[in-house]
């Protein structure tokens, strides 16, 4: 019986057949159920793998776009270059990862920055096709790794990818207004970063199947998407006038010895802007590098390698900055234009209103406070064009309490000062008025209204004040400052024509021509006697601002400032120049900004065909370069000395020219006499240069009457009893040749009116 309860081989043969049918069916259902989900679930992910597997997927980078000048001159332009590229799944042996990163890195090195185990690093990623080693790699050593690649066959262990590099063929020239890109060709400063979708293009594509072993195959699977070129940009920058003005800025600050100079050039008309920028500045081919001297050492002095490494990054980022565009500052006396404007536009004065009176101070008598006058000697009895030639701060605080807050703010903010004006470049400063600028704070606050008047107590860009006394000049209209004239197409079509935008009609045409003829006083007549230009009508007005500093304890530091207008009875350009932390003698803004905004608008103003009209004693100083009369007879001498109405005096009797003084070549003013020789040779000896700093140019004149030597007078020399010469070439004591000319800068000396 118990033998019956078992199972016998029948029953066992059939359970197991059962549980292997059973267990077939769900390992085929299992099967499919993965079928199922690599084919339809997970399907489009191991395509993707696939194909990144049987392909090459190499970039083609699209040349960027140029920027050009307002001529059409080149400033930022693509140029052709490589990157150096390996292959790791490629490189299937030591030896050839060895060999390579030996090659490359010695073929590279240093100057792109490849080092034998950056290469070795890159190489071990054995699921790459594609690393990069060295991008923007010239022809010459690009072609010594083409050698490197065919002497080893490196084959696809080892690539070249065409690519662009970004070159700045003017070097300084606008540079904190292009900006510079990075290794990848994308803009990070300036217009290069602001403008970077319209400059960068669209990147193109080389695809190419491959088999198992990651070569390429034999037929021709090949795809080439091209690259699309970025659009390039036309700037309101005239690269002539930005040559003027960062000349003018470097002399600027060497003169001042000041820490930065900035300044800035404005068509009045249309508000372009024809040249700005900071110097010192840097190059946009090197922008790691500082170039500037005196921070490199500065720097080299600091042993500390963090505090190094902070002051190395804080110097590139000063460099790099466009500081009329993002520093703001109290204005100081340059916004009395503006405050003169609110004036004779609302009818509270005029020019010839002789009800001011400046005692040296204006009391302000809710807080029993009194505010000074820059003068140390009062100016008495005044119009209120006499208050605007002498800066007055006691006129200006008179006609703003006429003027009251409410009308007072509602011009500031007519003006623009509260808002940014929307300039194409990142990182604008202003904007806003500042709390101790409000209309309500003007209106119950009288010392805020008073110091208002003459700069002070609010901040504002250099970019914002330039365009603000634009609109003052060019008979009352405010346009937004413009940057960018044009984008063109790859194909050469201009795809923008960006047109000067008229934002409001500030005050009218009348109250401009008055400002325009009391600014020319004031460098006719007053305090900013050294912006005057022979042949030009220039105005402008003077400004020194004594900056915050934290600490009452610290060294009082300022900004030396002058903006000029010129010509003023049509005014075309308008200057603006700051000069920041001088350490001369003087902060006077005449004295450190002002010659300055006369050179740039003197040439600025020539380049442009604006033509000069010269007074009859104008003509006499003009400088004239003297020819070679060499060889020619004194009939010839006499033709030629009568058309350009030039003074000589003839030594000898022989019949041709065999000497003259001065020689071929020197700039002499037209009233300079020249010697010429008849026969024999002008004097041979040498002269000793004589010191004639600090002196007037008659007192000059006489010192040099019998020495032999010319004198060429640079700068403001129409008030010649109060104008000293304050540098000259050839220096003090050295030896020149008789007849050679000196050359001698001149201002009107200012230096005890530094708060104006």
């Amino acid at each position: 019986m118990e033998a019956g309860r078992g199972l016998n081989s029948s029953s066992i043969f059939k359970r197991t057949v059962f549980v292997t049918i059973v267990l077939g069916v769900l390992t085929f259902t299992g099967l499919i159920a993965w079928l199922a989900k690599v084919q339809l679930i997970d399907y489009e992910d191991y395509q993707r793998q696939a194909v990144s597997q049987q392909t090459r997927n190499e970039v083609i980078t699209p040349a960027r776009g140029t920027i050009y000048d307002a001529n059409m001159n080149t400033l930022a332009v693509s140029v052709s270059s490589e990157t150096v590229c390996i292959s790791p799944a490629d490189i299937e042996t030591e030896e050839d990862l060895d060999l390579i990163c030996e090659g490359l890195s010695a073929l590279l090195g240093p100057e792109y920055g490849v080092t034998y185990d950056d290469v070795r690093e890159k190489a071990s990623n054995k699921k790459s096709y594609y690393a990069y080693i060295a991008k923007k790699v010239d022809e010459e050593t690009a072609n010594n790794v083409r050698t490197f690649i065919t002497d080893y066959e490196l084959g696809s262990k080892v690539f070249l990818v065409e690519d662009t590099s970004r070159y700045y063929p003017y070097g300084t020239l606008a540079s904190q207004i292009l900006g510079f890109t990075g290794t990848d060709n994308t803009g990070l400063y300036g217009i290069e970063y602001s403008m970077e979708t319209t400059l960068q293009g669209t990147p193109g594509r080389i695809v190419s199947q491959k088999n198992a072993r990651g070569t390429d195959l034999a037929i021709d699977y090949e795809q080439y998407y091209d690259a699309v070129d970025g659009d390039s940009i036309v700037l309101t920058i005239d690269a002539v006038i930005q040559g003027y003005l960062e000349g003018a800025l470097e002399a600027a600050l060497e003169n001042a010895g000041a820490s930065h100079a900035s300044g800035i050039v404005m068509d009045v008309h249309n508000g372009q802007i024809k040249a700005m920028g900071t110097y010192p500045n840097f190059d946009p081919n090197d922008p790691f590098t500082i170039q500037d001297a005196a921070v490199s050492e500065e720097l080299s002095l600091i042993t500390n390698d963090e505090e190094r490494k902070a002051a190395y990054n804080q110097a590139l980022l000063e460099l790099w900055t466009n500081g009329v565009i993002t520093t703001t500052y109290e204005p100081g006396s340059v916004f009395k234009i503006i405050t003169a404007a609110m004036a004779l536009e609302e009818s509270v004065t005029t020019l010839y209103d002789n009800s001011f009176y400046c005692g040296g101070a204006k009391s302000i008598t809710i807080y029993d406070r009194k505010i000074g006058c820059w003068s140390d000697t009062p100016h008495g009895q005044e119009t209120f064009l006499d208050g605007i030639k002498n800066s007055c701060n006691p006129v200006f605080i008179d006609v703003a309490g006429r003027l009251g807050g409410a009308t007072f703010f509602k011009y500031f903010e007519a003006f623009g000062f509260t808002e940014k004006t929307g300039i194409e470049l990142v990182g604008e400063g202003g904007g806003s008025s500042s709390l101790y600028h409000s209309e309500t704070y003007l209106k119950t606050v009288p010392i805020s209204l008073a110091t208002s008047s003459f700069g002070q107590t609010f901040n504002v860009t250099p970019l914002q004040l330039i365009t603000a006394i634009s609109a003052a000049v060019n008979g009352g209209t405010l346009y937004e400052p413009l940057l960018i004239r044009q984008v063109i197409g790859e194909d050469g079509s201009i795809k923008e024509d960006h047109e000067s935008i008229r934002v409001r009609q500030v005050v009218t045409e009348q109250t401009s021509k008055d400002l325009c003829y009391a600014l020319e006083k004031v460098v006719s007549e007053g305090t900013g006697s050294n912006a005057y230009v022979k042949g030009y009508a220039v105005g402008g007005k003077t400004g020194t601002t004594v900056k915050t500093v934290e600490s009452t304890d610290a060294q009082t530091l300022y900004i030396s400032s002058f903006l000029g207008i010129a010509p003023t009875d049509d005014p075309q350009l308008a200057v603006l120049i700051l000069v920041d932390e001088p350490t001369s003698y003087t902060h006077s803004g005449n004295m450190l900004a002002a010659p300055y905004v006369a050179e740039v608008l003197e040439k600025s103003l020539h380049y442009l065909g604006v033509d000069p009209i010269y007074s009859d004693d104008e003509y006499q100083t003009l400088d004239v370069t003297i020819p070679d009369f060499t060889g020619m007879s004194l009939k010839e001498v006499e033709e030629y000395m009568k058309l350009y109405d030039l003074n000589y005096r003839v030594e000898g009797e022989e019949e041709f020219v065999t000497s003259q003084m001065p020689v071929a070549g020197a700039i002499v003013p037209r009233s300079a006499e020249i010697v010429i020789y008849m026969g024999g040779s002008k004097p041979s000896y040498s002269v000793g240069v004589p010191n004639i700093t600090g002196m007037t140019l008659s007192g000059i004149q006489r010192l040099l009457a019998d020495s032999a030597l010319y004198i060429r007078a640079v700068g403001n020399t129409s008030v010649n009893n109060l104008t000293l010469s304050v540098s000259q070439e050839p220096a003090y004591g050295e030896f020149v040749e008789a007849g050679s000319v000196i050359t001698v800068y001149f201002v009107n000396d200012t230096s005890d009116e530094d708060i104006q």
